[in-house]
């Protein structure tokens, strides 16, 4: 086999399903197409169960290109001009760029660019190859991530702030170069003439630039100090912002404790940006200067120091572009193992009672050791960029000597001159190393910046940046109507809710029923809003949900589905959300219509008790009512239970939805036990995301067979 290989762009993926459009978006940008993930995502139909090598066949065309899948042996594969797409050990997609007599060259997006054996490729190549190449409709568009562009804007509104460090550090500079002077006027003039007279010039003139050189740093490192606190605060801002408003695919294709990580990510940033980046332009300017005086000094040595200097930073850009994508890689992997640390803390009650704990433990061992051997390399990394300057430092300082000391026995240069440049080489190549020292936390950097543009990239939803709604003095009635309404979680999937067409009049009960997957959940949050349905319309007393201001949607639609999610705090806190404008009176009569007023009350506290995270300190029941209390205390005109009252005892439950009842709101209901939907207005029966039957429950009981099943199944 001859030697192939093409060098391909390192695109890394953010979850594991979306190895498959990362794996498109490498092949895409090969050719010239740089195209954000999040746009990839869509085009693939990646979805919580990933994507297929059909979907991304079917993507690349979209895109304009040629694209084939073959089943082919490894041997035939490898044969391919390449770049070209593989299934990976039937989980998997990456781009084969390249191969060897010995080695296959991989670019996979969970990894980077990594490399196996023939015998190893062949065992984990799953037969399936996709070929993809430019047609006539290809656009070559966009570029690639630009970390010194988003630098620059983050920055953008700091440039007076950036100036003045720029001037201290350049005026830190003056007390600097008084060193070399007094060194060569010790040695020249005082140690070798014996001229006394120059002592004490030299002591006044070498404590004040020390005592210049310590106020200049305290000022310098005051300033860094608060822009990187404003950086910080900025960032942090902006990206929870962003959370807040962006939909609900995106909280689905990736974890939450994920989410959060990237949030500490900010203010990793905001340090490297003042530490780091700030030191590393400073210490560039100044060798510049330190150099220019050199030169001053002795052509011939300073320019042997520009070259040493010169083939320091060659090996560091060399270094670099092999760092990044293990730096990606290890942001990435910190991530993971926090992600599914987070994920078993939450699960440990279902862990230890299914007695999982060895199998969770054998899942964390393989995420702790995926991150482990990306922390090693990181380290390995980070090692030779910290000693190779050092060891060339050591050359550089061994030819002045070796080359000066010659200069001085012909008589050249003077004994006080060669150690002035050596000290002059010191404090030009200090920086130097500094830029050295600081380039992984760069390369680090340059991640951080990758996980957080994942989010701030991607598009909004809302069509507001307010966090909190403004108050509206009204509400809705309570009339919902869908409207031919269709909604999937996979483009290139049928749709889950399929056509479905319905109104709700204000102040009636609908129930929806129907087996596992029927689309009932799904359906609730896309009355709620939370989703956004591919065809179709949700409709409030006759307008499109979408041109509803959000401050009235949220005033006037309350949810509580299956999954309760309550935070640690005081129960009042938990309640309303830290609104202190909500009258005490309208909190205990909401936890009243919830039933859960009495339980609140006996707690030492009442409701300035502690509730622990998650609400482990209340019964599962008890949780459940909480959530319902607080969706009443906003007074919806529209209420949707998703499965809200699954851990209630059969009365409770009954006095639950009597009193919300007796309000007169609309109610929508999903519910499995009979005694919650027997007394509705409407049961509307789905069957894989349409209405099967819909009628009260004597009507369907006699005409829907379906129905019947599914009583028989929930009895």
């Amino acid at each position: 086999m001859s030697a192939r290989r093409v060098n391909t762009p390192v695109l890394l993926q953010m979850e594991a399903v979306e190895c498959g459009a990362a794996s498109l978006g490498i092949i895409c940008s090969y050719f010239g197409s740089y195209l954000p993930l999040e746009q990839l995502r869509t085009i693939c139909g990646v979805s919580r169960d990933g994507t297929s090598a059909k979907n991304i066949v079917v993507a690349a065309r979209t895109l304009g290109m040629k694209a084939q899948g073959f089943k082919k042996t490894a041997q035939q594969a490898l044969a391919l001009p390449f770049p070209f797409i593989v299934f990976w050990e039937s989980n998997h997609f990456l781009v084969v760029e390249g191969a060897t007599e010995n080695k296959v060259f991989l670019n996979d997006p969970a990894l980077g660019k990594i490399w196996v054996t023939p015998e190893e490729f062949a065992g984990s190549y799953s037969g399936v190859v996709l070929q993809l190449e430019p047609a006539e409709g290809f656009k070559k568009q966009g570029a690639p991530f630009n970390v010194t562009q988003k630098i620059w804007e983050l920055l953008s509104g700091s440039k007076r702030t950036l100036y003045f460090l720029l001037f201290a550090g350049l005026l830190a500079l003056a007390p600097a170069l008084v060193i070399p002077s007094i060194t060569r006027i010790f040695i020249d003039f005082v140690l070798i003439q014996n001229n006394t007279f120059w002592l004490v010039p030299i002591m006044v003139s070498l404590g004040a630039a020390i005592l210049i050189n310590a106020a200049l740093m305290m000022i310098q490192q005051t300033v860094i100090r608060r822009l990187n606190t404003k950086l910080s605060v900025l960032l942090a801002y902006r990206l929870l912002v962003k959370i807040f408003h962006l939909p609900m695919s995106f909280y689905q294709q990736r974890s939450k404790a994920e989410i959060s990580s990237r949030v500490e990510f900010a203010n990793l940033v905001a340090e490297s940006l003042t530490g780091s980046l700030l030191s590393t332009v400073v210490s560039l300017l100044s060798s510049l200067f330190f150099l220019g005086v050199m030169f001053v000094y002795s052509v011939k040595l300073a320019l042997i120091c520009l070259v040493i200097a010169a083939v320091t930073m060659r090996l560091f850009y060399w270094l670099g572009l092999r760092r990044n994508a293990v730096y990606n890689r290890f942001v990435k992997d910190s991530s993971s193992l926090s992600g599914v640390s987070y994920t078993g803390l939450q699960a440990i009650e279902s862990i230890k009672s299914s007695a999982r704990e060895n199998e969770f433990f054998r899942k964390w061992a393989g995420f702790h050791a995926r991150y482990l051997i990306s922390s090693q390399q990181t380290r390995l990394h980070t090692t030779v960029s910290r000693a190779l300057p050092g060891l060339l430092s050591l050359v550089n300082l061994g030819l002045i000597l070796l080359i000066g000391g010659y200069e001085v026995m012909k008589g050249d240069l003077s004994v006080g001159l060669l150690l002035t440049f050596t000290v002059l080489f010191q404090q030009f190549f200090v920086p130097v190393q500094r830029v050295a020292d600081s380039s992984s936390e760069l390369s680090m950097l340059g991640s951080y910046f990758r996980s957080l543009y994942d989010i701030l990239h991607y598009p909004d939803k809302e069509n507001t940046r307010q966090l909190t709604p403004s108050v509206v003095a009204e509400q809705l009635s309570g009339a919902i109507s869908l409207q031919a309404l269709s909604f999937g979680y996979n483009q290139m999937a049928p749709p889950i809710i399929n056509d479905i067409s319905l109104q709700i009049p204000r102040g009636q009960s609908f129930a929806f029923i129907g087996l596992s997957g029927s689309g009932k959940s799904t359906l609730a949050k896309l009355i709620t809003g939370l989703y956004e349905p591919w065809k179709g319309s949700v409709q409030f007393d006759g307008k499109d949900l979408e041109q509803l201001p959000k401050a009235l949607r949220t005033a006037s639609i309350g949810m509580v589905d299956q999954e309760i999610e309550l935070f640690a705090g005081t129960v009042k806190d938990v309640l309303t959300f830290w609104d202190e404008s909500i009258a005490m009176e309208h909190i205990i009569h909401a936890c009243r219509l919830a039933e859960i007023h009495d339980v609140i009350s006996k707690r030492p506290g009442g409701y300035f008790s502690q509730l622990h995270e998650g609400g482990r300190n209340f019964s599962g029941g008890e949780r459940q009512r909480m959530e319902i209390a607080r969706a009443l205390i906003k007074k919806p005109r529209i209420l949707v239970l998703d499965e809200a009252t699954s851990a209630l005892d059969p009365e409770t439950e009954f006095r639950i939805c009597q009193n919300i009842k007796g309000l007169g709101i609309t109610l929508v209901i999903i519910a499995h036990r009979l005694s919650t939907i027997r007394d509705c207005d409407q049961i509307i029966v789905l069957n894989r995301g349409v209405i099967e039957h819909r009628g009260t429950h004597e009507v369907l009981l006699r005409d829907s067979p379906l129905y019947q099943q599914f009583l028989k199944e929930t009895e």
